[in-house]
């Protein structure tokens, strides 16, 4: 009898530096936001925590598509940042965030969004040296089950070798 083992392929997006401090920013977002009064719950915490969960949300589902939906989902991350700015700085001005923490919070923010202009320039110019759709030669043989997962990202069912 078979025993089924689940094998996790590793996601392109947790390779990304900006996913990585973007989670860690929205994680620390989370935490600021978890001391405003309670009355923001359903405004500026709310929005705060959706804008911070977005950038790393985008930049996931972006890294699972091709280079044009790409560029596209990072410049919706890139909307989200500004979005965060214009909330960061009503917290500040509202002395919800002292001047270190607000100064430090959009520290990290500016260097998410200069990552992610980044990525968007890099990934605009190689969308541009990529040959038309109708030039490629369409494949003859099936990808291996192996390499087809990793490309969609999805995970695999394997035989397990053990008893």
């Amino acid at each position: 009898m078979w025993k089924w083992k689940v094998e996790r392929v590793e996601k392109p997006h947790r390779r990304l530096e900006v996913w990585q401090k973007s989670i860690e920013f929205a994680t620390e977002i989370y935490g600021v936001t978890s001391g405003f009064p309670a009355d923001e719950r359903f405004g500026l915490i709310s929005q705060m925590r959706r804008a911070a969960v977005s950038i790393p949300s985008n930049l996931s589902e972006g890294a699972a598509r091709g280079t044009v939906e790409f560029a596209q989902f990072i410049r919706i991350a890139i909307g989200s940042t500004s979005e965060l700015d214009t909330q960061l700085e009503i917290c500040h001005r509202l002395s919800y965030l002292s001047s270190d923490r607000y100064t430090a919070l959009d520290t990290k923010l500016a260097t998410i969004d200069r990552m992610l202009i980044g990525l968007r320039k890099v990934l605009l110019q190689k969308q541009k040296t990529l040959p038309h759709p109708s030039h490629l030669t369409p494949l003859t043989s099936p990808l291996s089950p192996h390499l087809h997962a990793h490309r969609l990202g999805t995970r695999l069912l394997l035989p397990s070798t053990s008893g």
